[in-house]
């Protein structure tokens, strides 16, 4: 062993640094968390037009969300400054779980006067079985985020898009899109036992302008998202000790 990797493997390090047994470590921890997970997704669609501009939407459906492959390795890779809640290393849980969910929506469309755009809300409504989060916690001497299953959780809000065509102002060929969320959820959290508020979550608000091209047989554009993160409100939302020696957080980390 040269001198480098005896010093990585004198300050606890060799794990973590060396490329081939991380990778290893990585197909096997994959392999142990292997599953499958399936499920009969019925759904139900409708709609209303009450006028020959307004058009009311609804349906309600069931959907299945399996884990991502990194949510469900073994392998805990470190972060690259001081550990901290705030930078904590990034692990997965073998024993991840899919999210089940039922999901109802309930939308509303205006076509404006001269077929200049239209105007949309919706509002929508979702449970979900096995919730999951992140959650930063103490293992050892470091801090360690990896994702849970929290338990039942339930989202709502509303979600308003524009959509105007240039035609109309003398702008030929183009569009200006945008969207904006507004969302809200509770978790009936398994651990803790009680219901809390979700982790916090961006209000994103995008706008998008298109451009036919003059050929007629392509588009191009431009796309800006902005988000506004929401502080947590709940005091289940902050440093929860989880027994002698070990304690959890849920405080923001920085982007």
């Amino acid at each position: 062993m040269d001198r480098l990797g005896a010093a990585r493997m004198a300050a606890g390090q060799g794990a973590d640094t060396d490329r081939r047994p991380a990778r290893e470590h990585c197909r096997a921890s994959k392999a142990k968390a292997a599953s499958s997970a399936s499920q009969l997704a019925p759904s139900l669609a409708g709609r209303f037009d009450s006028a020959p501009d307004l058009i009311l939407r609804s349906s309600i459906g069931t959907g299945i969300k399996a884990p991502k492959l990194e949510e469900i390795s073994g392998l805990t890779v470190r972060g690259a400054g001081f550990n901290s809640p705030l930078e904590a290393d990034r692990g997965g849980n073998a024993t991840l779980q899919a999210e089940r969910n039922l999901n109802w929506e309930l939308a509303l469309d205006k076509h404006l006067p001269n077929e200049t755009g239209t105007l949309g809300a919706n509002l929508y409504v979702r449970r979900t079985e096995d919730f999951i989060e992140r959650r930063t916690a103490l293992e050892g001497t470091r801090w360690v985020d990896r994702p849970y299953n929290e338990g039942t959780a339930r989202h709502w809000g509303l979600e308003f898009d524009a959509k105007l065509k240039g035609d109309a102002f003398g702008w030929k060929g183009a569009a200006l899109r945008s969207h904006l969320t507004l969302p809200k959820a509770r978790v009936e959290d398994e651990r803790l036992g009680l219901t809390r508020d979700a982790r916090p979550a961006a209000l994103p608000v995008d706008a998008r302008r298109d451009q036919a091209c003059p050929c007629g047989r392509c588009r191009a554009g431009f796309y800006n998202q902005s988000t506004a993160d929401r502080i947590p409100t709940s005091p289940a939302n902050w440093p929860t000790p989880e027994g002698p020696g070990r304690c959890s957080t849920s405080m923001p980390r920085r982007r």
